[in-house]
């Protein structure tokens, strides 16, 4: 979105010619830079978020399985839950999940756990949603539903 607006800013700058040019080629390099770095890099994008009994999570990426704990919480609404985990490497997952890019179920499941963990903090087997046996992971299935970012 702030590439598109650079974008149409660019259509109202006034100056000389070189000066559009180069603000364009600067904007060129940055949305070139910023799809190498998350679109294309596949070993920081999540393909699979696993919800533990314990509150914690497992995240499956290009590099590997690690555990993350919950870092941020933004929203947990029934169309939309955007919340972020660090993993056990340092490395920060934003993930972003929509009503149809996981099942309705596992999906309610979450949002409780993430409403009821308190920004991370370990929660109990058994929550409002019923809860599963302990130490018995929940998956989310795998799809394009969450984004990757890499800073520590």
């Amino acid at each position: 979105m702030a590439h598109l607006g650079a974008a149409a800013a660019l259509l109202f700058v006034s100056g000389p010619w070189w000066a559009g040019a180069g603000l364009a080629t600067v904007l060129i390099v940055s949305v070139a830079a910023n799809l190498a770095r998350y679109a294309c890099n596949d070993s920081a994008r999540v393909l699979e978020l696993v919800l533990r009994t314990d509150g914690g999570f497992e995240v499956l990426t290009g590099a590997g399985r690690e555990s993350a704990a919950l870092q941020y919480l933004s929203l947990a609404e029934p169309w939309l839950t955007v919340f972020g985990v660090r993993s056990a490497s340092g490395r920060r997952h934003d993930i972003l999940l929509l009503q149809d890019n996981v099942e309705q179920e596992p999906f309610r499941r979450l949002r409780v756990r993430l409403r009821q963990s308190g920004w991370g903090g370990p929660v109990g087997a058994d929550d409002a949603a019923g809860g599963d046996a302990p130490g018995k992971p929940r998956t989310l299935p795998r799809g394009r539903s969450g984004t990757s970012g890499d800073s520590p």
